[in-house]
């Protein structure tokens, strides 16, 4: 992508809407770097003064500090700045019934075609709504009635909310299987295979799919397992605690009851925020305008001034976004046929004001950004929790392994680091969420066609204009009109975009078809010289017969016709007699004259014309 930059327009410089999250994020990479710094200082100490590879431990925790502060780092001043640069934001996209999305593809100007999926917005036109696959499942039901709106969210929030939900939900079941099979379990020294076995659990079934923002690999057999777990095991392992060997004081239950809750958290946190971008069902209108229309012109006028009146209503003088492109053809060698024209077009769309958080205290006071901002403080809580055990254990180390529990403040404070990531991971994308608004219209001709010849001037006179033309006949034309102002989201400059709401714009639509119609039925079927080249030459034509007819005494007081010039100009220049002869010489030769008033060729010796029965000079 390219960045345009334009003095005239400045609607596209969007504020930077990860400024919130950026002063947070920068906040923890400065911490995590000073307590690297200090981590692999004390770690130097410590090698220096055991001369053993367990003095090198600080440092390894040092320097993972140091990669984290760093990519922290890098992230906020990958944001400092936020251009919105050309082609963004993309296509219009439509998720199918199935659930698939598809994205509908541009025609490139010049170019004539359909674009892919671009039935979905003829659909959506013309029926007025917008469709959202039918939620499936138990807890999909349960989220669904909890939320009635959520039905008519962007597909990615519902996509967020169904996978943190079912997430919410696992590492709730789970903290309770723990809690009640850790107090059934009588023996102490049986506890920490409990921890180890729910640690792995919650590890490997929970938490993995939620760093990587999936829904937890929890289904009914596991929730059933983990009942039954929780009711059962204490007895399974009381039966099989003298066979189990001990794990030395190796105990993981605080780490555990770490991991469940503060995902836990982090899980309601995401939830709020995300039912909290939910609003109240959209408006879908359209408007749609059909019209009959006979022209004595080809279709495809009325196509080339449709695309001169959409250039004139282009936002911020940028080209619109055409989806289709189809021209009616006219085949030159039928006299009869059918055809059928359209072209769909989207202006380009433009962000909504007011859609992203200048401040914390801004982003607090709103209702959509007050969640997001209270995950991204969570996360930076947990930073600072996480440093502070860390810097706890690098203080107190004595550079040996001998005490496994020694290292649990280290574990504890790997666990808070990668829930802030989650939580600053999901933020995130919720923070990149974009609104615009734009207007799409979609104008189609069709009808039948007939082709003649049109001519205009008096055929009997060499010298009167004369012309032909060939006319293409359009009777009872069908032309609609759909149009409408739509509101869309994105979440992320490059993500897909998708209409959330359908406005219409009745006025606009008529003005449309009305000019339409006005412009096809105002072409004229007659050929006429129109440049100043031919007005210049045919004034000269005009005075050279006027002078030929002062100068002939044939027809007195009247205009020389113009066969009769063009004949005395020949003869004149050839040296023969021609029409300004003497009226005896005329009537020996039997001559003729034309009348005055009409210009007909009538016998020398008539008194009155045949033609209009005007009376001739004698």
């Amino acid at each position: 992508m390219s960045y345009d930059y334009s003095s005239e327009g400045k609607q596209l410089e969007l504020p930077n809407p990860y400024r919130v999250q950026n002063q947070l994020l920068g906040l923890c990479s400065v911490l995590l770097i000073v307590g690297a710094l200090f981590c692999l200082w004390k770690g130097r100490e410590s090698w220096l003064e055991n001369q053993a590879m367990t003095g090198l431990v600080p440092v390894v925790i040092g320097v993972g500090l140091l990669l984290a502060g760093l990519t922290a780092a890098s992230a906020v001043a990958s944001r400092l700045r936020f251009f919105f640069g050309r082609g963004r934001p993309a296509s219009l996209s439509f998720i199918t019934p199935n659930g698939i999305s598809s994205v509908v593809r541009e025609i490139p100007n010049g170019s004539e075609g359909t674009g892919v999926d671009a039935e979905h917005i003829k659909d959506m036109l013309k029926q007025g709504v917008l469709a959202y696959p039918e939620p499936q499942g138990p807890l999909n039901g349960l989220l669904y009635h909890w939320v009635p709106h959520l039905i008519t969210a962007p597909m990615r929030l519902q996509e967020l909310a169904r996978t943190h939900f079912f997430n919410l939900g696992a590492l709730l079941i789970t903290l309770l299987s723990f809690g009640v099979a850790y107090g059934l379990v009588r023996q102490p020294n049986l506890r920490p295979w409990l921890s180890l076995i729910y640690f792995g659990f919650a590890a490997a079934y929970l938490f993995r799919p939620l760093l990587s923002n999936q829904a937890a690999s929890l289904n009914v057999p596991s929730v059933v397992g983990l009942v039954a777990g929780a009711l059962l095991g204490p007895v399974a392992i009381g039966l099989l605690g003298p066979a189990l060997p001990s794990l030395d004081g190796l105990s993981l239950t605080t780490q555990t009851l770490v991991l469940l809750i503060t995902g836990l958290i982090a899980a309601v946190l995401v939830v709020q925020a995300i039912l909290h971008q939910v609003e109240s069902p959209p408006r879908t209108q359209t408007s749609s305008v059909q019209r009959r229309l006979s022209i004595n012109c080809p279709p495809n006028q009325l196509m080339d001034e449709l695309d001169r009146q959409l250039q004139e209503q282009w936002t911020e003088k940028i080209p619109n976004r055409r989806y289709i492109r189809v021209e009616p053809q006219i085949p030159f060698d039928q006299t009869t046929g059918s055809f059928q024209g359209e072209t769909m077009e989207e202006t380009q769309p433009m962000p909504i004001k007011s859609s992203a958080a200048p401040s914390i205290q801004a982003a607090l006071e709103s209702s959509r950004h007050r969640w997001i901002t209270a995950l991204d403080l969570y996360a930076t809580g947990l930073v600072v929790i996480a440093l502070v055990l860390v810097l706890y254990f690098v203080v107190h180390f004595d550079g040996h392994l001998a005490a496994i529990n020694n290292y649990r403040s280290a574990g504890t404070a790997t666990i808070l680091i990668l829930v802030a990531v989650f939580c600053q991971r999901t933020a995130h994308e919720l923070w990149g969420r974009f609104d615009f608004e734009s207007v799409v219209q979609w104008v189609e001709v069709s009808g039948t066609y007939q082709t003649g010849k049109v001519g205009t001037g008096h055929n009997m006179l060499s010298s009167r204009l004369q012309t032909e033309n060939q006319v293409t006949r359009v009777e009872a034309m069908t032309l609609r009109v759909w149009r409408a102002r739509l509101e869309s989201v994105a979440f992320g400059k490059d993500a897909p975009r998708q209409v959330t709401a359908l406005f219409s714009t009745e006025a606009e639509a008529v003005a449309l078809a009305d000019h339409l119609c006005e412009f096809g039925r105002a072409q004229s079927v007659l050929l006429a010289p129109t440049s100043m080249e031919d007005h210049a030459r045919l004034s000269a034509l005009g005075q050279a017969e006027g002078v030929l007819a002062a100068a002939s005494p044939a027809v007195p007081g009247g205009a020389l016709p113009g066969a009769s010039a063009l004949h005395a100009l020949t003869s004149e220049a050839m040296g023969t007699p021609g029409p300004a002869q003497t009226q005896t010489e005329a009537q020996e030769a039997g001559a003729f004259r034309f009348c005055s008033a009409c210009g007909h060729k009538t016998a020398i010796q008539a008194r009155f014309c045949s033609a209009c029965g005007a009376a001739l000079n004698t």
